[in-house]
């Protein structure tokens, strides 16, 4: 049975809706949701009272509903003529006092001021098909009728499906009337229906600007958001819309690995104050006797690797082993008494993300860390930025973090802290070197200036971005002979990195200035540095690069940093971070390095969207051997460096047209600890530009780890028509000409695997 249209543009017809109630006869079709759905929002506007107008009433059993409530002054009109003989004789005897008009919304015959309501339920949805010269005609047309028959604070109630551009267009047309007060509703359904019901409610008063007042998720009166731009208020209803799409397939459907976007609930009793946060999340893995839970992360975890990443929420419910958990955030500003508050106020919202193949009396279990509720205090805020106290764990170690509003889910700086006995309170703790990108940075350095036996550097060093001073102090103490500037474009990041990060100014020039035009002044007085950092927010919310900002990543910034570095060991620094799935933006940062550079390496963090990216005019020299030097040295080492070196992406020269002439293996060291036994080779890689001269460290555990590694690294050179000794060099026990397809040498030195392990027992006896 063909009860809906197979072109939009039959909605407009009045044929296809005579045919329409035809098929239908006398069954109502009720568009979207019904009565039941709706009585909370059409009771709290229409009283009885009130002079209702129906507008393309069809044959749904509404009017009828609000009749019985004891709303009888209802006044129905249809462009069909059938529908409205059909319900005026079904309605003559039970509901005698209501009208029935075979009427066109366009050309409505009332009077001028002669309602107070104006009630329309889809009738705008079908016929504003599209948005050309003749359907937004009539729209006009049928909004000035509106307008015109509705006594002043009278109201249209338009019950919509809200598609984008019925959305802007009707708002835009109320907003722009400047007497209007604009409020929207989301209707909670009980039908099971992916788009989102709206009702919006525009009331006819007399007032300087329009007020705009949106309400979402659920029909609470006091769950209101204000605004003043019309853009924000729709804004805040697409993201409704997305959250159901989402939810309507997570109830519908199981999608391996998918999560829903953040939900923001907020207090009851005031819209302003965001309660909790919610993000609902699939497992890649279906787990039978375990298919829904609940996670309340505590209060100072929030931040951290596992629960503000897609893949480490997939870690979490990995271990649990449920199939779906709905991830619950507390807000640092909010009060929570204790796990069965949360509970308590959260069931609601949690169960309303159920899947609809588990039971009615299915009981969701809430779980959490061992930390609770956990603690943060805030320590200061404004319009722009947040300071925090965060307590990790249950052995008391206190952080202090630094957020920006603008990225709320990145922490720009963050510090240990311990007791200071003196002021009875906290303060920085630089001793500890840790695992996170900053230690990264340091580490890298560290080794390489013990590598070139220049412990103690004293050239002058330059960062980009100093934000809250803990990478600063961290060199500074790392490196305490070398001569710092700091560049922020921001003085209150100054104070702050003073006030709470214990920045010493004394032992670094701070310049607030910005950063692109002070590396120009530094090129016009020919200033050199011995290493260049660059770390700086990009301060776009909606872009997924999240590290550098893109200015900073422009050719002609990065000749001029490479005409700062000094000629022979100058090194730049570039924190990358990036939430692009398609790692475009990373592709593009290293392309524009590449161009610029001759020599590339960068470490990936495991735990972060955080890569530390080193470019030098000659390769960062990098080896176990100096690592082990820097615990000697007065910083305290909380993760493993060797293991850290281990991960290093060596990448080749810049040149295309340059290819391998020689692979030596200079140095082969046989390692125990840590487990399991491994070898450390270094490999000095020479392609035919002479200047482009390779020394790479790496431990490998086998000898044909190594091989594939180089493979990997070199399968671009030389081309099919250069000679092929040269790669003969770089794999000496395969003669012969070999394809450079990875998985056929792979396959080949796998078939020749005896050959193979000979050869390594020949360079492990060198």
């Amino acid at each position: 049975m063909n009860l809906l249209p197979k072109a939009v543009d039959e909605f407009r017809s009045r044929d296809y809706w005579d045919q329409f109630f035809d098929k239908v006869g006398r069954e109502a079709f009720e568009w979207y949701s019904d009565f039941i759905d709706l009585a909370n929002i059409l009771c709290k506007y229409i009283k009885s009272r009130d002079e209702v107008l129906v507008v393309g009433c069809g044959n749904s059993t509404l009017s009828n509903d609000l009749y019985d409530t004891g709303i009888e002054h209802i006044t129905n009109i249809d462009l069909s003529d059938k529908v409205i003989k059909q319900m005026k004789k079904q309605n003559e005897v039970k509901r005698a006092n209501m009208k029935w008009l075979q009427m066109d919304a366009r050309k409505m015959t009332f009077d001028d001021n002669q309602f107070s309501v104006v009630l329309d339920k889809g009738t705008i949805d079908a016929l504003m098909s599209n948005k050309s010269e003749q359907v937004l005609s009539d729209i006009d047309q049928i909004l000035h009728q509106v307008d015109r028959v509705l006594r002043m604070t009278g109201r249209f109630i338009c019950i919509t499906l809200a598609q984008k551009h019925i959305l802007d267009y009707i708002s835009q047309y109320f907003f722009n009337n400047k007497s209007w007060l604009l409020r929207y509703h989301h209707i909670q359904t009980s039908k099971s229906f992916a788009l989102p019901v709206f009702a919006f409610v525009f009331t006819k008063i007399t007032m300087k600007n329009p007020l705009i007042e949106v309400q979402l998720y659920n029909n609470a009166d006091t769950n209101w958001l204000r605004f003043n731009e019309l853009s924000e208020a729709i804004n805040a209803i697409q993201q409704c819309q997305m959250t159901c799409f989402k939810k309507y397939d997570f109830k519908q459907k199981f999608v391996s690995g998918s999560e829903t976007p953040i939900i923001d609930l907020y207090a009851e009793n005031n819209q302003t104050r965001r309660r909790y946060q919610m993000i609902v999340v699939n497992s890649v893995t279906k787990y039978r006797n375990k298919p829904f839970a609940a996670f309340i992360v505590p209060k100072s975890r929030n931040l951290d690797w596992l629960y503000s990443t897609p893949a480490g929420r997939q870690q979490i419910i990995a271990n649990a082993k449920y199939t779906t958990i709905a991830f619950i955030y507390l807000q640092p500003d909010e009060e929570y008494r204790d796990l069965e508050q949360i509970k308590s106020e959260m069931t609601n919202a949690v169960v309303d993300f159920k899947p609809v193949n588990l039971p009615n009396n299915f009981q969701i279990p809430f779980l959490s860390s061992s930390e609770g509720v956990g603690q943060v205090i805030i320590r200061e805020r404004s319009s722009s930025f947040i300071i925090e106290d965060c307590l990790h764990g249950n052995d008391n170690e206190w952080k202090r973090r630094l957020r920006f509003d603008a990225n709320p889910n990145l922490i720009q700086s963050e510090i240990n802290l311990i007791a200071n006995k003196e002021t009875n309170d906290f303060m920085p703790d630089y001793s500890i070197l840790e695992n996170d990108y900053h230690g990264v940075i340091v580490a890298c350095l560290k080794t390489h200036f013990l590598a070139t036996k220049n412990s103690q550097p004293n050239g002058n060093w330059l960062l980009i971005g100093l934000g809250g001073g803990v990478l600063t102090m961290k060199l500074i103490r790392a490196f305490p002979k070398i001569h710092l500037t700091g560049v922020d474009i921001d003085s209150e990041m100054i104070r702050i990195a003073k006030t709470w990060f214990g920045l010493d100014d004394s032992l670094t020039k701070c310049v607030i200035d910005d950063g692109i035009k002070y590396i120009q002044r530094q090129i016009e007085e020919k200033t050199t540095y011995d290493v260049i950092i660059f770390d700086v927010n990009n301060d776009d919310s909606q872009s997924p690069l999240r590290c550098p900002h893109p200015a900073f990543l422009d050719n002609e910034i990065l000749k001029n940093v490479k005409k700062l570095l000094s000629d022979h060991s100058g090194i730049f620094v570039l924190n990358f971070a990036s939430r692009d799935d398609t790692n475009q933006d990373r592709e593009n940062c290293l392309k524009h390095l590449s161009t610029n550079f001759d020599h590339l390496s960068s470490i990936k963090l495991d735990d972060d969207i955080n890569e530390i990216m080193f470019a030098s005019k000659q390769l960062l020299l990098l080896n176990t051997k100096s690592s082990e030097k820097i615990s000697q040295q007065n910083l305290s080492i909380d993760f493993d460096i060797e293991e850290l070196l281990s991960k290093m992406i060596d990448r080749y020269s810049a040149n295309k047209n340059s290819y391998v002439v020689d692979v030596k293996i200079l140095d082969v060291e046989k390692r125990y600890k840590p487990p399991p036994k491994h070898y450390v080779y270094v490999i000095q890689v020479t392609w035919s530009n002479p200047t482009n001269i390779f020394i790479i460290y790496r431990r490998y555990a086998q000898f044909f780890d190594l091989q594939c590694k180089l493979l990997d690294l070199f399968a671009e050179a030389p081309s099919p028509s250069n000679n092929y000794n040269t790669q003969s060099r770089l794999i000496p026990f395969l003669p012969g000409k070999i394809f450079l397809g990875r998985s056929q040498i792979r396959q080949v030195a796998l078939e020749r695997k005896q050959a193979l392990n000979i050869y390594c027992q020949v360079i492990h006896i060198i």
